[in-house]
């Protein structure tokens, strides 16, 4: 009867077989879930890297947009202020020519003005010539 009573499984130690198979699945859905929740904690990395990565590209289109803008501005400007000298130096040239015109035709004028009193000068040496000639000739 011994020998009987030793292969014979009590009550007592099943429920603690199957306690401890119990426990032994509830460690192993433990890890398990340990796991899952590595690889999620993983992914919520992964995704809030790849985020930040977006959001770090987005501000650096914004910045390369903003230079841009600020280069093209900046092209306009010099170009209006290039524009503006190159209207500036015409209006100096012209101003220059129309000075230089307006002495030439005072010069003009006053070369014509000498040879007008010369001529007239002469004409009236002429005159006083012809004068002189004809009262010497009566």
């Amino acid at each position: 009867m011994m020998k009987k009573e030793e292969t014979e499984v009590t009550g007592g130690e099943r429920q603690e077989a199957m306690k401890a198979a119990w426990e032994e699945g509830a460690e192993e859905e433990r890890k398990r879930e340990k796991e899952r929740e590595g690889i999620r904690k993983k992914e919520v990395r992964e995704m809030e890297r790849l985020e930040e990565w977006k959001e770090n590209a987005e501000k650096e289109r914004k910045k390369r947009e903003e230079r841009e803008r600020e280069k093209i501005e900046w092209m306009e400007k010099r170009r209006m202020e290039d524009w503006k000298v190159k209207v500036e130096n015409e209006r100096r040239r012209r101003e220059k020519r129309e000075r230089e015109k307006t002495e030439r035709s005072k010069k003009e004028e006053q070369v014509e003005k000498k040879e007008r009193r010369v001529r007239q000068d002469l004409k009236k040496k002429e005159e006083g010539k012809k004068g002189k000639d004809e009262r010497k000739m009566k």
